[in-house]
């Protein structure tokens, strides 16, 4: 096996590029052990291990400075895409791990959806930008199953479920839509600028629910 190709593989560590990535932005190895709260003679020791497995220097000495060689600029180069792929990981793990990303499936019905959705949609995205929103439109007696076998995880509804066991979802209201009263331009209360619940006895009305409820697995 090429020793660059076994250094490489085995006895290249992480600690090596951070110091060329640190050399870069501070430019003195003084700086650098200051950084990483260590001694000189300790990153000289890293710096050494580093050259030699690779067989070739790092860093050049021009004047009183020393300098990156073309391999040491090679290596700092990809040591930089190394560390930003490695902060990446750790966000999305992160992110994983704390639930804010991942997918979220909601089921909500023709009414609510328009209304609801775009908030809901704009709302996770700003506290979980990670997190993608699937949305599906149907009854409520087609939502409901879906819940309970797993498919979706929460359904927008203004009615309860029908035909679950009590304790098999959790609901939360989430809003209260206004009650308005619509009458034809006819009407006996057409004109009237207040309405009581009293007005409405003995008339026939369509109301519908007023709240709109989440609901969850338990």
């Amino acid at each position: 096996m090429d020793p660059i190709e076994r250094f490489f593989q085995a006895g290249l560590k992480l600690n090596h590029l951070r110091l060329l990535t640190l050399f870069d932005s501070l430019g003195q190895i003084r700086l650098v052990a200051e950084k990483l709260n260590v001694t000189q003679p300790a990153i000289s020791k890293q710096l050494a291990e580093l050259e030699a497995g690779l067989g070739v220097s790092v860093m050049t000495r021009v004047g009183n400075r020393l300098q990156l060689t073309a391999v040491g600029e090679t290596l700092t180069k990809r040591a930089r895409e190394v560390f930003h792929q490695l902060e990446q990981a750790r966000y999305e793990v992160d992110a994983l791990t704390s639930g804010i990303s991942g997918k979220i499936s909601v089921g909500a019905v023709a009414t609510v959806l328009p209304v609801f959705a775009p908030e809901l949609i704009l709302e996770l995205k700003r506290r979980a930008p990670h997190v993608n929103v699937a949305l599906q439109e149907a009854t409520s007696d087609r939502l409901f199953p879906l819940l309970a076998n797993g498919s979706l995880d929460f359904v927008l509804s203004r009615t309860e479920p029908v035909g679950f066991g009590k304790t098999e979802f959790a609901s939360h209201i989430i809003m209260d839509d206004p009650i308005v009263v619509v009458c034809g331009r006819d009407h006996p209360l057409a004109n009237r600028r207040t309405v009581t619940p009293e007005d409405l006895a003995g008339s026939p009305w369509i109301l519908p629910p007023s709240r709109l409820l989440n609901f969850g697995p338990v």
